[in-house]
């Protein structure tokens, strides 16, 4: 059975740095009345939910202790760190030929980075600024990752897509899963609250800075967001529902422009949503805003049109 979303939004299409002209539909607030009355018997069964930890007592200690390292979790799909600072730091993780960096948090907070490239060596390097964009090795390790669960690293928080049991986000997918059949249904449902309740922030992506970080609260609490914010919006309701998401960025021709997007992977029998069928049992692209705001359903389909550069 094919599954479809009950009605379409027009969100304006604005990448990252980049302006088009669209439009978005009138808001709608849905009172907890409303949502009560339209929840069907049953729903969807949320699952336990899967959190990224930091073990103190289990991490391994370097520069005289202001950098803690939990390598307890590689099997889980990530590496856990606390670093508390005066000098800014990067972390680097490499696996064949493929390299992530980030930035560490400098406070003491534990911050979680996904083992995203599959199972093998993994190599990790922590950089500390020491003069005019210049980086220092203070730690450098290799580790043998072999996941548990080769979704792991899609179904918890990491340094991208943030958020807790606590978050505003998770309350919400949780009350939205009364009202879903299954995973399929609950992404149909997902989106197209995205869409009511979510406007594109033209001030925001015309002004945006390099290195910026999605608060998926946030987003929800304003109801606006560039193109980034509404994937870790995304990627953090379905990840918390249980249901394997990926944050992707990258370009998307024929204008090249830099963006991102979502991939989710389905139990059931698929989904359609703006007349784009997704496949039970494998990844599917899901692009909130380009499908959302009415681009050519053949344009969204073909994956030639989509390079992908980073996935969190």
């Amino acid at each position: 059975m094919r599954k479809f979303i009950r009605k379409s939004c027009m969100i304006t299409l604005l990448v990252i740095g980049i302006t088009a002209i669209g439009g978005c539909s009138e808001k709608t607030d849905v009172s907890s009345e409303d949502s009560a009355a339209e929840q069907t018997t049953g729903g969807y069964e949320m699952p336990e939910f899967m959190d990224a930890e930091f073990s103190k007592d289990e991490a391994t200690v370097y520069e005289d202790g202001s950098v803690l390292v939990d390598e307890t979790k590689l099997s889980s799909g990530y590496l856990a760190i606390s670093a508390e600072e005066d000098n800014e730091l990067k972390l680097k993780i490499t696996h064949s030929e493929e390299s992530y960096i980030y930035d560490i948090a400098n406070d003491g907070t534990a911050e979680f980075f996904p083992l995203n490239m599959g199972d093998g060596t993994y190599e990790v390097v922590i950089l500390g600024f020491v003069s005019e964009a210049k980086y220092a090795k203070i730690f450098s390790a290799d580790y043998e990752v072999s996941m548990e669960n080769e979704f792991d690293p899609y179904i918890r928080p990491n340094k991208v897509v943030t958020y807790s049991q606590d978050s505003e986000c998770v309350k919400l997918v949780t009350e939205l899963a009364k009202k879903a059949e299954d995973d399929a249904d609950l992404v149909s449902i997902v989106y197209e609250y995205l869409c009511d309740h979510v406007s594109y922030d033209n001030e925001k992506a015309e002004t945006v800075e390099s290195g910026y970080l999605p608060n998926p609260d946030e987003t929800l609490e304003t109801g606006k967001g560039i193109c980034f914010d509404y994937a870790a919006l995304a990627a953090s309701m379905f990840r918390s529902a249980g249901i394997p998401c990926q944050l992707i960025t990258g370009y998307v021709s024929p204008s090249n422009v830099y963006h991102a997007w979502n991939k989710v992977y389905l139990e059931s029998q698929g989904w359609v949503t703006v007349e784009i069928a997704a496949d039970a049992k494998d990844w599917n692209r899901i692009d909130i805003t380009f499908a959302a705001s009415g681009v050519d359903t053949e344009k969204v389909e073909d994956d030639t049109l989509y390079t992908q550069r980073y996935v969190y």
